[in-house]
């Protein structure tokens, strides 16, 4: 009579590991489908309101309260206020302490104004003064657009002054993105009337994605979340 060894490894335990590899890859098609629609969805928000070419705008009627419908623009000539950016970078090795200029930057958020700013005008006064004694500090009031950048790889590459620029051109993406509290906290620092109710989030060299690649994207996302759930009623794990 044949006796089963019971020492002997069950075949089941290579159906259990495949079962678990099975299970992943369901998981992984309904989390990926997930972020695809919802990227598609994003997309799609940010880019309802844009033309395909950029709208040329003046910051300065910005300023003065006169929003453009449409979210692709290029702003003109501007002071960009690189002393005043926000960002987010990668800690250095064990992290803690101060960052050092070849720590690498994430993204930044740096304010821009008009020329024709009184914050400017302030300060070609001061500039120009005999006796800065007789000279408030400048204070900028009215701060309208900020620019959300991947431009600046280090620390070290954000400049130390205010540039005049000739332009940037992005999506506002005010629908899809905001401050967190922290990086509110630190542009509250240097610029403490900034409302964050009204200022513009300009995330620049950003075009818009077209309404068939947006919607296409949700079907997709969409889709496949529906593979990975109809797995799961198929084969039982």
């Amino acid at each position: 009579m044949l006796k089963l060894d019971k020492t002997y490894p069950p075949v089941c335990i290579l159906k259990s590991e495949s079962g678990k590899t099975m299970f992943r890859i369901k998981i992984i098609l309904v989390i990926a489908g997930g972020a695809l629609c919802f990227w598609g969805f994003q997309e799609f928000r940010v880019g309802s309101s844009a033309s395909a070419e950029p709208e040329d705008v003046s910051l300065s009627d910005i300023e003065s309260g006169n929003i453009p419908d449409n979210t692709h623009l290029r702003i003109g000539e501007h002071a960009a206020l690189y002393p005043g950016s926000v960002y987010t970078y990668e800690e250095e090795g064990s992290g803690g302490g101060m960052p050092s200029n070849s720590a690498k930057v994430r993204y930044a958020y740096y304010p821009i104004i008009s020329l024709e700013h009184d914050f400017m005008q302030q300060l070609a006064a001061l500039e120009n003064a005999e006796n800065i004694d007789e000279f408030a500090e400048p204070t900028l009031d009215g701060l309208a657009v900020l620019v959300r950048t991947n431009d600046f790889k280090t620390i070290g590459a954000i400049p130390d002054d205010i540039v005049i620029e000739e332009s940037v051109q992005g999506l506002v993406i005010n629908r899809i993105s905001s401050l967190d509290e922290e990086e509110k906290d630190l542009l509250r620092q240097s610029f403490d009337t900034i409302d964050f109710d009204k200022v513009l989030i300009l995330s620049d060299d950003r075009k818009p994605s077209s309404v068939f690649v947006t919607v296409l994207m949700m079907l997709g996302g969409v889709g496949l979340s529906l593979v990975g759930i109809g797995l799961f009623f198929v084969g039982g794990e």
